[in-house]
């Protein structure tokens, strides 16, 4: 845009429109800055006579003060710049924050200008930090355990998987789509009247829990327990949405079957009248040594 008059004129207008903004509103020609409002100084830290005596870069954290200062040479240029950028800003304290930044040039005396303004969104990235952080101990927790969550469309069948229940089945994060449909031709053949259940169950809106088995891509068999824990209604009473887990059994039931082979095993040891072994004397170390 192009703003009329003398260069002390468009500061007026300038100070009359953004003196009172809580976002911090910059403005420079070259690498220098003509107007800061108190809203920036008070952002960046900083006496607002200070502030106004700096080069518009010099609050900008080194990581990104190269990269600001090329976009600014480039957008006074009338070169396509992006106008929206996040970085990281350092207060006169030393005290760092994340703000955004966005960016438009006009004509002023004559020559390039650009407005900044700067919004603080420091609260925003340790929120997301967290996040992430609590995604990655919640991810790896359920990689341990073998244990994921799950969401299902109960009108589309479309499902949504934690990282851990493709593993489970088999497969990458987001290499297949998943659906019942599709779960169902993974399930192991014996066991798909098992899992046709379930979806029976969760569309009464019963919350249940079943064990069946699934052929993984290369083969295997692996042994999952599948709970349905919230099924959630539509307006018109029927179910919408359902949610559960599903975990990894293999092993439990590896466990399981040894147990009762190995009790099958005693019985036939022992027959119908009993034991079929001798026990001698104890041995030098003091235990009873069994033989058939």
């Amino acid at each position: 845009m192009k703003v009329g008059g003398t260069f002390r004129d468009a500061i007026e207008i300038f100070k009359a429109l953004f003196d009172f903004s809580s976002a911090g509103i910059l403005v420079y020609q070259g690498e220098d800055t003509v107007y800061v409002n108190p809203a920036m100084a008070e952002l960046e830290g900083y006496p607002l006579e200070e502030r106004r005596r700096m080069k518009f870069w010099e609050t900008v954290h080194p990581d990104f003060r190269e990269a600001v200062r090329r976009r600014a040479e480039a957008r006074q240029r009338g070169e396509a710049v992006p106008a929206r950028n996040e970085l990281k800003i350092i207060r006169k304290n030393g005290e760092q924050r994340w703000v955004t930044s966005s960016a438009g040039t006009f004509i002023l005396d004559g020559r390039p200008a650009v407005i900044l303004i700067l919004q603080d969104i420091t609260g925003l990235k340790h929120a997301e930090e967290a996040l992430k952080k609590s995604q990655y101990i919640l991810a790896k927790a359920q990689q341990i355990a073998h244990v994921g969550n799950w969401a299902w469309n109960l009108k589309t069948g479309a499902m949504n998987w934690s990282e851990e229940v493709y593993r489970i089945f088999g497969y990458g994060p987001g290499e297949v789509k998943p659906t019942y449909e599709w779960v169902l031709s993974r399930v192991h053949p014996e066991d798909r009247a098992i899992m046709m259940g379930f979806a029976e169950d969760v569309a009464m809106l019963r919350r249940c829990s079943v064990d069946y088995r699934v052929l993984r891509p290369d083969g295997s068999i692996r042994y999952v327990n599948s709970v349905a824990d919230k099924i959630i209604k539509g307006k018109s009473g029927e179910p919408e949405r359902a949610y559960g887990i599903n975990q990894d059994i293999t092993e439990r039931k590896k466990a399981e079957e040894a147990l009762i082979a190995a009790e099958g095993r005693g019985r036939a040891i022992r027959g119908p009248h009993g034991p079929r072994y001798k026990q001698h004397e104890p041995d030098h170390h003091g235990l009873p040594r069994i033989s058939p």
